[in-house]
C-alpha cells in the first residue's frame, strides 16, 4: 500500500521558455512549484527480507536476501517463484544471525561471481563446528548456474574465509565492491554487550581477552576481524584458496606491517555492529550506519578516496560520548582526532538500531532526497535524510510501520527498502507532479521529457495527464523534445493561418513545423490550434519532425490494426510507428486513430520517438 506523500514546497525546476510561464487559462504549461516523495510497496511474501542488491549485468533485477538462506528475484513486475540461491540448509537464522550479505562482482555479467555472508550451522561442512562454541560467519563466493540466469549454482561454492563467532550478536555484516573495484565487508565487534572482548580496537593476530567465551588464541580462527571493516582483492586467487588476494594499498601489509603481527586484511577498525553500509554511486564515498549499545546510534562519513586504516572509535567512543574510558585519556585523545567521528549520531529516544541507507542519485532528480543521504531505523521505522549545511543534520521523511532492515539501489540508482516485519519490497519514489506518481502507467515518460525541459506541467503542482492535447501545445512539445530545451523558433512575421495571427503564443512554434513542412494546417487556411491532436495526426507530426520534410513511409501492405485498413490515408504512418517501436495501440487489435491523444500518451509518443531515456 503507497504511504501519504511527503511534498517539499519551493522547488527549483527546469528553466523554461517564456511561452510556458502564461497563465492557466492560455493552455500553455507551467512550473510546478513542489516536488513529492512517497514509499510504494512493490512486492510482498518474502521471509524476513535483510538486504537488497543488484547485479548490475543490464538486467535491472533486484535480489532480495531473506534471513533464513534464500535469495528471492523481483525482475520489475514480480517476484520469481523460484529463489535464486536456497542455502537455508546451511544458515542458522534467528535473532542477529542469518544469511546477512550479499555483493555481485563489478564484471558479474560476463564471470557470474556473487558473495555471500551468513551464519552457518554447526553440522555444515564449511563451518569449524568448534572454537567458541556457536555459530561460525562465513564469507563464500558463488556462481550463477550456465544454463538460467535466474537460478544459482548451489555446488559452485568456494568459501572464502570462515569466522568463529563468540556470541551470536553483533555480526554485522554487510558485503560491497567499492569505486576501486575491491570487496568490502564489514563485520560487528563478536557479539554480547561493551565489546567484553576488545576485539574492536585490537588489531593482533595473538590478542587474547581473558574468561568465557573470549577465550581463544588460534589464528585460524581469525577472530580478530571482529569489529573491522575488511578489504579483500576479489580478483586474486580467483581458482585456489582463499579465492581472494590482499590489496596492496591496504594499511597492515608489507612494510606498513613487517613483523605480520596485524591481519593483512583488515582496512579499518573500531566498529560495533556495521550492520549497512553503502558507497554514493557519484562520488565513491563510503557511509557506515554503527548500531548502538546504550544511548547512540551513528552514521559515520569516510570520503573517497578512502583512506584506509581508519579507528571509527568504539568501544571508546558511542557516537560522539564516551562510553568507555580505557585507558584513561582515549575518550579525550579520540574525541581530539585520535579517531573517525561520525557525521552526525542520534539518541535513542529517536531509535534504537539505525539502518545505513545510501545518498540518492536516482531519477527523477528530486529537492527532498537528490545528494542525501537516506537511512531508517528498525526499532521504529522512522525513515530520514541527512542534509547538511554548517553540520550534519537528520530530518524525517517517514514513519513507517514494516520495519526498515536494509536498503538497495536498483541498476538506475532508485532507491529501495527491505520491511522486514512484513516481508515486502518497497521503494521510495519522488516524483514531479501530484497527479502522476509512480504508480500512474505514464509515470517514467512524463518523468522524462520533464527531465529534458519539455513541459512544466499544467500549472500549480500539476501535469494533467487525461487532458488532451491541442495542435498549438503539439507544436512546442515536437520542437523541444527534437532539438532540445534551449531551442527558440525564429519570430512570426508572416502568418500563413488565419487562426494563428503572430499574437498567438504558439504561432512561432507553429510556424516552425509549417516551415518544415511537418504540417499544412487542418484545411481552409486554418491550423486550428485549440483543437485537439488525434492519434492519426500524431504518426505524421511525429515522423516528419523527426526524418524531414522529405520522409515518406514504406506503403502499407499488411495492416496491424483492425480499424487502420491499408486505404487510410494515415496507414502508412502508424505501421511505421509500429516498426520502430514507438505504439502498439490502444488495445483490443485497434489503434483508435480518430481519438484525441491525451498529454500521458503524449509522453509516451515523445519519449520513444525521440530516444529519450524514460525515468
Amino acid at each position: 500500500m503507497a504511504t501519504p506523500l511527503v511534498r517539499a514546497a519551493g522547488r527549483v525546476a527546469p528553466l523554461l521558455f517564456a511561452l510556458l510561464l502564461c497563465s492557466p487559462a492560455s493552455g500553455a504549461d507551467q512550473l510546478a512549484p513542489g516536488f513529492f516523495i512517497r514509499i510504494i510497496q512493490r512486492a510482498s511474501g518474502f521471509t524476513s527480507p535483510l538486504g537488497i542488491a543488484n547485479a548490475g549485468d543490464g538486467t535491472n533485477r533486484l535480489f532480495i536476501v531473506e534471513q533464513g538462506g534464500r535469495i528471492r528475484i523481483w525482475n520489475g513486475t514480480q517476484v520469481l517463484a523460484t529463489p535464486f540461491l536456497d542455502i537455508s540448509a546451511l544458515v542458522l537464522s534467528g535473532g542477529e544471525q542469518g544469511l546477512l550479505g550479499l555483493a555481485f562482482h563489478p564484471n558479474y555479467e560476463s564471470n557470474g561471481f556473487f558473495y555471500v555472508n551468513y551464519t552457518c550451522r554447526n553440522t555444515a561442512p564449511a563451518c569449524s563446528g568448534g572454537g567458541f562454541g556457536n555459530a561460525d560467519s562465513v564469507l563464500a563466493r558463488y556462481q550463477v548456474s550456465a544454463g538460467d540466469p535466474n537460478v544459482a549454482d548451489p555446488a559452485s561454492a568456494s568459501v572464502m574465509t570462515v569466522i568463529d563467532d563468540p556470541f551470536s550478536n553483533h555480526n554485522g555484516c554487510n558485503l560491497m565492491f567499492g569505486r576501486d573495484g575491491y570487496l568490502y565487508v564489514s563485520l560487528g565487534d563478536g557479539g554480547s554487550g561493551g565489546d567484553q572482548c576488545e576485539y574492536a580496537q585490537n588489531l593482533m593476530w595473538d590478542f587474547v581477552s581473558t574468561g568465557g567465551s573470549c577465550t581463544n588464541t588460534s589464528r585460524a580462527n581469525r577472530r580478530t576481524f571482529w569489529g573491522k571493516m575488511l578489504r579483500l582483492d576479489a580478483d586474486q586467487n580467483v581458482t585456489v584458496p582463499p579465492f581472494y588476494g590482499i590489496p596492496p594499498t591496504n594499511p597492515y601489509t608489507g612494510a606498513a606491517d613487517p613483523s605480520d603481527l596485524i591481519p593483512d586484511e583488515i582496512w579499518a577498525y573500531g566498529l560495533r555492529n556495521p550492520f549497512r553500509f553503502s558507497f554514493d554511486r557519484l562520488t565513491g564515498d563510503l557511509w557506515v550506519g554503527d548500531v548502538g549499545q546504550n544511548t547512540r546510534e551513528e552514521a559515520t562519513l569516510l570520503p573517497f578516496p578512502l583512506p584506509g586504516g581508519q579507528n571509527f572509535g568504539w568501544d571508546v567512543l558511542e557516537g560522539f560520548f564516551c562510553h568507555e574510558d580505557v585507558p584513561a585519556g582515549s575518550c579525550n585523545a579520540f574525541l581530539s582526532g585520535g579517531s573517525l567521528l561520525p557525521a552526525f549520531d542520534y539518541p535513542r529516544t529517536d531509535g534504537a538500531t539505525i539502518i545505513g541507507g545510501f545518498v540518492y542519485r536516482g531519477r527523477p532528480v528530486s529537492q527532498l532526497i537528490s545528494g542525501n543521504y537516506v537511512f531508517a531505523d528498525n526499532s521504529n521505522g522512522r525513515i530520514w535524510r541527512a542534509v547538511r549545511s554548517m553540520n550534519w543534520q537528520k530530518q524525517l521523511l517517514f514513519n513507517t510501520t514494516n520495519g526498515p532492515a536494509g536498503f538497495g539501489e536498483d541498476e538506475l540508482g532508485r532507491l529501495f527498502y527491505a520491511g522486514l516485519f512484513n516481508g515486502t519490497l518497497n521503494q521510495i519514489a519522488p516524483f514531479t507532479f501530484q497527479d502522476v506518481d509512480p504508480t500512474h502507467f505514464a509515470w517514467s515518460f512524463v518523468e522524462s521529457i520533464y527531465e529534458a525541459s519539455v513541459t512544466g506541467g499544467c500549472g500549480g503542482d500539476n501535469y494533467c495527464p487525461g487532458n488532451t492535447t491541442t495542435r498549438g501545445e503539439m507544436a512546442v512539445f515536437l520542437l523541444r523534445t527534437r532539438f532540445g530545451s534551449t531551442y527558440t523558433p525564429p519570430a512570426c512575421t508572416s502568418p500563413t493561418f488565419s487562426d494563428v495571427p503572430c499574437s498567438n503564443l504558439f504561432a512561432p512554434w507553429i510556424y516552425d513545423l509549417v516551415s518544415r513542412s511537418v504540417t499544412g494546417g487542418c484545411g481552409n487556411g486554418q491550423y486550428c490550434p485549440n483543437s485537439p491532436i488525434t492519434r492519426e495526426q500524431m504518426a505524421v507530426f511525429l515522423l516528419r519532425t523527426s526524418d524531414g520534410p522529405a520522409y515518406v513511409p514504406p506503403a502499407c501492405t499488411t495492416p496491424t490494426f483492425n480499424d487502420v485498413p491499408c486505404s487510410s490515408g494515415f496507414a502508412r504512418w502508424i505501421e511505421e510507428l509500429v516498426r520502430r517501436g514507438v505504439t502498439g495501440g490502444c488495445g483490443g487489435g485497434s489503434y483508435c486513430p480518430t481519438t484525441a491523444v491525451t498529454r500521458d500518451q503524449m509522453a509516451i509518443f515523445l519519449v520513444a520517438m525521440f530516444g529519450l531515456v524514460p525515468v
